[in-house]
């Protein structure tokens, strides 16, 4: 485009000449407006932004071209970017809200669904441009960024990167690493799985331009991709292999010590940028930076087999070193390995870094990879589980007589070294490891334990071996003695062994309580004491018990032994008598009852034990004991329960027996009897009551009989009186009737 400019310089010295003067300029600058209107063309294109992460071409004809934006959603933030399509294209571009300020990207909100930009070229000659159209804030559509139910490949976003580097990249947690760290957002840096089919790595560590989860297959979008930074992104070391503005940077970065001379690890480079943009300006470049001794600043250990060149997008492809590229789109790149499996339109062969390093050094490794000119379409690299070598990765530890000890008895078996791999998940090769007794050991080698090897080798296949180590019973005290090793090439460069203690085997000290006595048919228990030896002491009772403590119930005396052996099959025994003595025979009689007079009764303990060695106690809580209480019998004028303890004055046994005495004050039932009537000189009538044993009384009794001549004619109450054995009186009364002769006249007769 050509401006026209026009200088004019006129001398003015009168108002005339002034007023002629300004209308001259008028007319100029309305000539120069007018040319510089004709000549600056705007252009108009159109460009339909399919999704939310959308890279489109527009044909640049003129200086400045406008481009309708549709399918916006309205309200959303978006970012767009202007590059050349081919990469031969030297020509800037820029990008405006408004047609008057033009940068090299701007974000905007759209204003409804369809918007404009203006896009002006820095260069003359036509051309074809590359619009990136990103939107910020859109909700994703996971039915193709989430597809894992028709993936094999399955990520998992956001693991914390400590645990990625130490778990799942480094050889089995080995060597010494510190300081990890990472750059990006979370959701661009996690963990793969199921990956031999597509990418040939079953799992791993990814990182992607955009969330991890952008792998997903199936492949049904050519252009897949998250715009997450919301700008480009400044790394220099990325930016020192790449041309362009970075965007959506994602890197972990750490410090490690290596075993040995060399490092390596496999890994497998992919994008959505094949093969539409190969050889543009859209180049994703990742890269793999060592620096530590013997490295000068940064090196690129990522690079194409055979070569000094970085792995990208122009220098791997479909084009160039193609041996190493895998395509994944017909449309793009013409042919197709694992459409259903996964989403990237191409990847590489599986690769390996490498890089000569000094053993036991610390060195920096940063892993990065990063979008090129736009943040729309994503690129992500896969790294191998537990690929990371740095050294050779064996532990070893001791074990005595038992698991978990690392202490031996002489004559106590054989106790072990144990070498155990660091890596368990790669067991295809033998590990040979090689160890050193110390000098600082005390145990001597073909006296004190048979000679050991110089190293032992972890067959395939296994995880660890086990070295016996026979250890002799010379029969001389020396106290404890020690071997020490050293495994001479470690997984850490800080120097790892182990000691077996061999100790003399120790006699077993056992004691019971003997002669224990109980009083009567008893619940037991023995306690042992029972020490030194190899542990663990297992126990054996005579009883068939086989815990440390004994609980029986016995009624008689009986002899218990117990057996207690050690670790090393040392036996001792010990035996213990547990007496049984006999309980006092302890009897007292029936009830008792006091009765209506309150004389006191005896309470008596007729048929318990008697002699020299028995003392005797009557005990009462409710009744009262006058005498004897010390005695077997007793003396008591309450009712009430009196209990009878007798103890053994020698074995101390006691025994109680109880009787109850009650109170009786229930009157007897009396009966005086029923008689017939009587005449006045009948004979005397025998007087019977019940209960038998009372006293009769009245006129005319005499002891039991009635004498109807001194009681007289007439009715006569006779009382029976009776006392029974509780003292209680009771009486009842009767009657007699004695009746008068009748008069009797025989009559007069003359003589």
């Amino acid at each position: 485009m050509k401006r026209i400019f026009i200088i004019s310089r006129v001398s003015i010295f009168s108002a005339q000449n002034r007023l002629m003067a300004f209308f001259v300029m008028s007319l100029l600058l309305s000539l120069v407006s007018q040319v510089n209107a004709q000549s600056t063309k705007i252009g108009h294109a159109k460009l339909n932004v399919k999704h939310y992460a959308y890279r489109g071409e527009v044909a640049l004809e003129n200086e400045i071209t406008q481009v309708d934006l549709l399918n916006l959603v309205e309200g959303e933030s978006y970012r767009i970017v202007a590059n050349p399509r081919y990469k031969e294209d030297d020509c800037l571009l820029q990008v405006s809200l408004d047609g008057v300020d033009f940068l090299g990207n701007v974000n905007f909100i759209a204003s409804g669904s369809d918007d404009k930009v203006w896009v002006r070229k820095g260069c003359e000659e036509e051309l074809a441009a590359a619009l990136s159209v990103g939107c910020l804030t859109c909700k994703r559509d996971k039915k193709w960024l989430n597809a894992i139910s028709e993936s094999s490949i399955i990520t998992t976003p956001s693991v914390p990167v400590d645990s990625l580097v130490r778990y799942h990249f480094v050889n089995g947690n080995c060597y010494d690493v510190e300081n990890v760290t990472s750059l990006g957002h979370a959701s661009q840096i996690g963990t793969f799985t199921n990956g031999t089919s597509s990418v040939g790595i079953e799992d791993g560590i990814v990182l992607a331009t955009g969330p991890t989860t952008i792998v997903h297959g199936p492949n049904n979008t050519g252009g897949a991709g998250v715009d997450i930074s919301g700008g480009p992104t400044v790394d220099v070391e990325l930016g020192s292999i790449s041309s362009g503005p970075l965007y959506n940077v994602a890197a972990i970065e750490f410090d490690f010590t290596p075993t040995s001379d060399t490092i390596s690890f496999d890994y497998v480079f992919s994008s959505e940028e094949y093969c539409e943009y190969v050889n543009s300006q859209f180049n994703d470049v990742f890269g793999f930076f060592i620096s530590g001794p013997g490295i000068v600043g940064y090196q690129n250990i990522a690079l194409i087999p055979g070569t000094a060149n970085n792995v990208s997008i122009n220098n791997v492809n479909h084009l160039t070193n193609s041996a190493f590229f895998n395509s994944n789109s017909i449309s793009s790149c013409g042919s197709t390995t694992n459409m259903t499996d996964i989403q990237m339109d191409g990847y590489t062969s599986v690769f390996q870094a490498f890089a000569i390093v000094q053993s036991c050094e610390t060195y920096h490794i940063k892993m990065a990879i990063g979008d090129i000119a736009d943040g729309v379409w994503d690129s992500a690299v896969f790294l191998k589980r537990g690929s990371f070598y740095a050294g050779s990765g064996s532990t070893v530890s001791s074990q005595g007589y038992s698991v978990g000890s690392n202490e031996s008895y002489e004559g106590c078996g054989d106790a072990f070294f144990i070498f155990e791999r660091v890596d368990k998940t790669d067991l295809t090769q033998p590990i040979t490891v090689a160890f050193s007794v110390l000098g600082s050991s005390t145990a001597t080698s073909g006296v004190d334990y048979a000679t050991l090897p110089s190293s032992v080798t972890i067959p395939a296949g296994q995880i660890s071996y086990i070295l016996p180590v026979t250890v002799f019973a010379d029969g001389v005290v020396e106290g404890p003695e020690t071997i020490s090793i050293e495994i001479n090439d470690l997984c850490t460069c800080s120097k790892e062994g182990t000691t077996l203690i061999i100790n003399e085997s120790p006699p077993i000290d056992l004691s019971l309580i003997s002669d224990e006595e109980f009083c009567g048919p008893s619940d037991i228990e023995l306690y042992p004491e029972a020490s030194g030896g190899a542990p663990p002491l297992s126990f054996s009772w005579s009883n068939d018990t086989y815990e440390e403590e004994l609980y029986d119930f016995i009624d008689t005396t009986t002899t218990f032994s117990l057996t207690v052996t050690d670790g090393c099959g040392n036996t001792a025994t010990a035996s213990a008598d547990v007496i049984i003595n006999p309980l006092p025979t302890v009897v007292v009689g029936a009830s008792g009852v006091i009765g209506c007079n309150g004389n006191s009764i005896t309470v008596s303990g007729n048929g318990s034990s008697t002699g020299a060695d028995f003392s005797y106690l009557w005990t009462t809580g409710d009744g009262n004991i006058v005498s004897g209480f010390n005695t077997i019998d007793a003396q008591v004028d309450q009712a009430g329960t009196y209990t009878l303890t007798i103890t053994n004055t020698v074995t101390y046994c006691q025994n109680s027996e109880s009787v109850t005495v009650l109170l009786d004050t229930t009157l007897p039932v009396v009966d005086a009897g029923v008689y017939a009537d009587v005449c006045v000189n009948s004979a005397q009538v025998a007087l019977s009551g019940t209960p038998s044993g009372g006293t009769f009384s009245g006129a005319g009794v005499t002891g039991t009989n009635f004498d109807p001549a001194v009681a007289g004619v007439g009715t006569h109450t006779i009382t029976y009186e009776y006392t029974d054995t509780k003292g209680c009186t009771n009486s009842n009364t009767t009657t007699i009737t004695v009746n008068d002769l009748p008069a009797v006249n025989a009559g007069t007769y003359p003589a």
